[in-house]
């Protein structure tokens, strides 16, 4: 086996500030585990991660956000056949510090975001070089904080990307300022005659929490 460690690298645009890890049969069929850590700005990872998880759902979930920015601190580990990316388990996390995020349908951004997300790809066991099933990649959000408008909001939740049933699971606690109803109830319209009467209401001081 061969082992490394490479304290500064880069890859693409990417300066990876901690690189580590072996690999066996480097000459024939090279099978790798590796750790990699880095400093990266947001809307970087985001490409890697279009790059990395080629799922239509999860580049649907993506779509969602206009524009990403913020600095974020990124701890990968990979570990399995070099030759066969679908084989290899690869679990990461990624710190998020004063993130923005302009996601669709809301009209304000999300601004001074904090919070973890982690990810894990685990590929099924399966006998020679052919992997039949394979676990989807999931994907957890963490202690996510940060302001809407004049608002708090904190989100935790997953996004399952499974091939035959992938879904977005996401919960969110929010203290609404009085000025930012408005803005929230023409992101998601609706009928209803409460609903209706807050729209053509006016709030002036105040807050909304649940």
């Amino acid at each position: 086996a061969v082992t490394f460690s490479f304290k500064k690298a880069k890859y693409e645009d990417l300066l990876i500030s901690n690189f580590k890890g072996k690999v066996k049969n480097w000459k024939d069929h090279p099978v790798v585990d590796l750790s990699i850590e880095c400093d990266a700005e947001l809307n970087q990872v985001k490409t890697l991660l279009k790059k990395a998880i080629h799922k239509k759902p999860f580049d649907e979930f993506l779509g969602r956000y206009r524009k990403m920015a913020g600095q974020t601190k990124v701890i990968v580990k990979m570990a399995g056949p070099l030759e066969q990316p679908e084989r290899m388990r690869v679990t990461g996390t990624i710190l998020l510090d004063k993130g923005y995020l302009e996601r669709d349908p809301f009209v304000h951004p999300f601004e001074q975001v904090e919070g973890k997300i982690h990810f894990q790809y685990k590929p099924a066991l399966s006998k020679g070089r052919e992997v039949k099933e394979n676990f989807p990649w999931i994907i957890q959000f963490h202690d996510f904080s940060g302001h809407w408008g004049n608002s708090q909001v904190s989100i935790s939740g997953e996004l399952d990307l499974g091939q035959n049933s992938p879904f977005e699971k996401l919960t969110g606690q929010f203290q609404l300022a009085a000025s930012d109803v408005k803005h929230l109830l023409h992101t998601f319209p609706s009928e209803d005659e409460f609903h209706q009467l807050l729209e053509n209401g006016e709030f002036l001081n105040g807050y909304v929490e649940g």
